[in-house]
């Protein structure tokens, strides 16, 4: 997560392409604002991402004017541009509800308590076999909520994708005929992402995308 926080910061560089309209943060109130925000979490971490503006229109933050993410293990920190009207932060945090606050003149005048979806971990057999089928499991989680899963390997005959809803969707079985030829230790580059959307109270439109992501590599034998 914090190569992606990377690479967010690295797209503030200058590519060439032209200059993208904004408008500065204190000529307008909150309720003028449209925000967009992803709030990812692996366990360990959050990562906040967040795009403001007022139609095709970025907002840029003015001196006086911040955003920040704390959360009840981790003390607030701003978020940082890296484009004209977005903005991120790496939150280091085990909790599962964020709080987003707008501030103004050291004053928070809009807060949202975000609250991520329903945490698990990816549970795999020890020196799985690719000569049978290998279990995938994890917890359940809500209805509303909805997963994405994606396992690739050179051993591996296609990328395996699914999609599928909560909580019908605790496991994944690959199966040996999932797997070519291959000679020795074959690692799998599992993914797994569990989604659900909020909404942000205090701006014109406010949303948020709220991911739970787990990531696993597995070494599968023969």
């Amino acid at each position: 997560m914090r190569a992606i926080l990377c690479l967010f910061l690295l797209a503030a560089c200058d590519d060439g392409r032209k200059p993208v309209p904004s408008t500065p943060s204190n000529a307008l109130a909150p309720s003028e604002l449209g925000l967009t925000a992803t709030v990812t979490g692996n366990g360990a971490s959050v990562l906040v991402d967040v795009s403001i503006s007022t139609g095709t229109t970025a907002v840029e933050l003015s001196p006086n004017d911040a955003l920040v993410a704390s959360a009840s293990d981790a003390p607030a920190l701003g978020l940082g541009k890296y484009a004209p009207g977005k903005y991120t932060v790496l939150l280091p945090t085990h909790a599962q509800t964020v709080t987003f606050a707008f501030m103004r003149d050291g004053k928070a005048i809009v807060s949202n308590d975000i609250t991520l979806p329903t945490p698990f971990a990816i549970a795999a057999p020890q020196k799985p076999s690719r000569a049978s089928s290998i279990a995938l499991a994890w917890e359940a989680g809500k209805s509303s909520e909805m997963l994405a899963l994606a396992i690739g390997a050179p051993c591996l005959a296609t990328r395996k994708s699914t999609r599928m809803p909560d909580p019908i969707g605790t496991g994944f079985t690959l199966q040996a005929a999932d797997f070519i030829p291959y000679a020795g230790a074959c690692t799998l580059d599992i993914e797994l992402e569990r989604t659900d959307g909020r909404t942000l109270s205090g701006f014109s439109s406010g949303v948020a995308q709220v991911v739970q992501s787990r990531t696993l590599e597995l070494v599968t034998e023969p």
